[in-house]
Formats: structure tokens, sequence, C-alpha cells
């Protein structure tokens, strides 16, 4: 069985070849893509499968490869199941984005100035170093007293993706069975209890790496004690949103997660840091709260709503967050006396909350379902909502007011809050009109949407 995974962009394919060979003519076993995927196999998920069972991977870096996310998320890949990461630099480049977590302080092999042939004993000695010592984690670990928000993000991406694999996995038909209940209207089903098996590893590899006890709490993970145990990391997992799309093959699952951690004296309050959400369709939203922003895939530039946008309720294609059978009889009031709104659609939550960060959404609500008893508490859609917060988007809460979202999730940690009705939208003046629909019952428009 290969022991050796070679990761490269398109730009690199003939280093590439060049290493490959080199390494299996000196006896080394290597796995090297298109040549070792199956025919018919998907490609993404054939090195993936790959790397979990090779003991390391040798990058090869060059200015192209900070363009290809395909590198970005194999070595993510790589680091999340431990395994020994060896950058070949092919030229002088500095890592930047996710590679520049992963590679930045990673003792590196440097082939430049070309050609690359007097470089490769030096490669060849590095892998048979790392094979020798059979050292899991290749990545730099930082000192116990520190955990900067780079850390969150890489384990917040580590987690999504790991949710993915398994996901990806064919799944056994008793996984849409139904194992429990914790409260009326919720399932919970055994893919996501499988998930939630793989975060918990995810987590604890992570804490190991990195010297830090994690907390992995959500709304079927149990209640947060942070009085008898005081870990530095909280992990507050949704692993539920688009479970029943998935499950009748619409691919519509998401992972979202907000990541709570405090500084190193025992007293330190719990901040509210990272927020990642992934969409079914593989987009990560990281928002950060050391940068104030949201970023999608890494990209460079901040993602920002546009708050110009539709600002006339009629027009507005709206979301409400409205999953849970009772829910409708908070809805249906509203509804009776007419809809102003251009389109309303009824599954929202976290992935709809990103979208609206994205553009493809001009407003979510969520019903007070208080009333009945059936309250989404903040929770359910805290990561989705800070990915929305951070990219500009203006959320209100049922007193009209701007809601400060980390100061609120702060207050719900701490235990001193649960529930925030919102509207959130693309901008002020349009949360501002929905927000006067739901108060006052609806409001039938002359404008022909009923």
């Amino acid at each position: 069985m290969p022991r050796v995974l070679i990761s490269y962009c398109t730009a690199d394919q003939s280093a590439a070849q060049r290493i490959c060979e080199a390494l299996e003519t000196s006896g080394d076993s290597c796995w090297i893509a298109p040549r070792d995927i199956p025919a018919g196999a998907n490609w993404m998920s054939a090195i993936v499968a790959a790397i979990r069972q090779v003991d390391i991977v040798v990058v090869i870096v060059s200015a192209s490869t900070f363009e290809s996310k395909h590198v970005a998320r194999e070595i993510e890949r790589a680091d999340s199941h431990g395994k020994a990461i060896i950058p070949f630099f092919l030229e002088d480049a500095s890592p930047s984005g996710a590679l520049e977590y992963y590679l930045g302080s990673t003792q590196r092999v440097l082939a430049y100035p070309g050609p690359i042939e007097p470089h490769l004993k030096e490669l060849l000695d590095a892998i048979r170093r790392s094979l020798a010592n059979a050292r899991p984690g290749a990545s730099p670990i930082p000192s116990a007293a520190s955990i900067s928000d780079d850390d969150l993000v890489a384990l917040g991406r580590a987690i999504c993706w790991d949710i993915r694999e398994e996901l990806d996995h064919e799944v056994d038909p008793e996984a849409a069975h139904t194992v429990a209940e914790h409260r009326r209207g919720q399932e919970v089903k055994l893919i996501d209890l499988a998930c939630n098996r793989r975060a918990r590893r995810t987590v604890a590899l992570w804490g190991q790496k990195h010297g830090h006890d994690v907390l992995l709490t959500g709304e079927d993970f149990g209640p947060v004690d942070l009085v008898t145990s005081r870990p530095r990391v909280v992990c507050s997992l949704d692993s539920l949103d688009g479970t029943q799309h998935w499950l009748r093959r619409r691919n519509l699952y998401c992972t979202a997660l907000s990541l709570f951690a405090r500084g190193g004296d025992e007293a330190d309050p719990y901040r509210l840091r990272v927020s990642v959400v992934q969409n079914a369709d593989g987009a990560v939203f990281v928002a950060r709260e050391d940068e104030r922003a949201t970023f999608l895939d890494d990209l460079d530039e901040p993602l920002q709503a546009a708050t110009n946008g539709t600002r006339n309720v009629a027009e507005a294609q709206v979301c409400t967050v409205c999953r849970r059978p009772d829910h409708w009889l908070v809805l249906a009031p509203h509804l009776q006396r007419g809809v102003p709104f251009a389109a309303l659609y009824t599954f929202g939550g976290n992935p709809i909350l990103a979208e609206l960060a994205r553009g493809n959404y001009d407003a979510v609500f969520q019903p007070d379902a208080s009333r009945i008893g059936d309250s989404q508490e903040l929770w359910d859609w805290l990561p989705g909502g800070h990915i929305a917060y951070r990219a500009g988007c203006c959320i209100l809460g049922l007193d009209r007011q701007p809601l400060d979202l980390p100061a609120a999730a702060e207050l719900v940690l701490s235990g001193k809050a649960t529930h925030f009705p919102f509207v959130a939208a693309s901008n002020a003046t349009l949360a501002g009109q929905i927000l006067d629909w739901l108060v006052s019952g609806g409001v039938r428009h002359d404008n022909g949407h009923t």
C-alpha cells in the first residue's frame, strides 16, 4: 500500500510526475492523481480516501498552488487526519490563505533555482526520515497559553470537511431511522449521530495536537456545563441542518458551528471567536471576530452583503425559519392576512443565513414560537447568523433593536439568556418593514403578492 501521496496543482503536473518516478525508482510506493484514481470514481473523494491511507503528503508548492482550492483542501484533509506534510517548493513563493496556516512554519524542501533533479535526494531523505519516525501531525503546536483565530478556523473547517466525508460515503438505509426525539417535532437520525461521532474524533485530535481541552456541544449533545468544567474551547455544533433533504437525496446538508474560547486565566470569560458554515455546494463561510469580517472559501477580500440592494418588501425574496410543525401555528395568522413578499420560502436556519450574506436571499426571519412553548434557541441559528452579521447584514430583535450577535451568544453561553427571535436582512430598511409586518400580524398589500 502506498505510504506517500503527492498533492499538486495542474500547472505543476510535470514536476509531480518526476517526483513520483524518483520515489518509485528508489523503492517507495506512491499515490498520485490521476493515475491512481479508479475509472468512474469521483476525483476528490478518491484523493481524500487515499489521504486517509498514506502516512505522508508531499505538496508541490509554486505561485500557482495558492490559486488552487483543491490543493488547499487536500492539505486541510491531511492535517485533519494527522498526516505528516512535506512541502516541496519549486520557487520562492510565500504561502497565502489556508496554506499559510498549514505550511507557514512547516519544515520544507527548497527546489529552486531549478532544475529540480539535484533537490530530489533531499526530498527523498526527508520522506524516509518521516516514515522512520512515523510521527503524525506535521503542523507546529502552539503554546498552550494561546489560541489564535487561525487555529479555530482550522478546527472549524476540519469538522465541516470530516462531516462531509461521512456524508459522501454510501449510507445504509438504517441511517434514515429515527432513534431519538429530544423535543417535540425534532427527530434525530442515525446519520446525525454518525456525523457527530466524526466531529468528536476531529475535536479530540485537534485538542491533543494543540494541548487544549474542547467541549463539543449543540442541540443534540446535551446542556453546556461550564461551572464544573472550564474547557479552553467550546464548539457549538449544529450538524442537523438539511438532514431530511439529504435523506431524500436532495443534497442540502449543511454543517454549522461556532467556536468560543477563553484566555489562559481560569476566570477569563468565553468570547465568540469564529463561526463556520459549509453549505451543500461545498462553499465554506467563516466569520472571524479578530477581523470582524466574513470570508468565503478563504478569499482575501471579506464578503460584503448588498446593503444597497432590495429595500422594498414587495420585491424581497424572503425565507422563514419554520421547520418544526408547530411553528406554522405562529406563522398562520400572518399568512392569512396576506404576504407582502415577492417570494416566501419556508426552510431557514444556518444555510439560508449564510446565503443571505452571499445575496441569494434578501431576508430571513424567525417566528416567535416561544408563544407556543417551542422556541428556537440562539444555538439553532448562531453560526449562520454570525456569518450574516459580520458580512454587514442587519439583524433586529423583536424589540426593534439591532442585535449584537457576539454579545448575545456570550450571554447564552453563560446561561443568562436563551431565546432571540430575529429578522435578518441585507439592510436595515428591509428588516424594519418585515418586522412591521410580523408585529402587526400581517398586512395585505395591493401589489398582487399574497
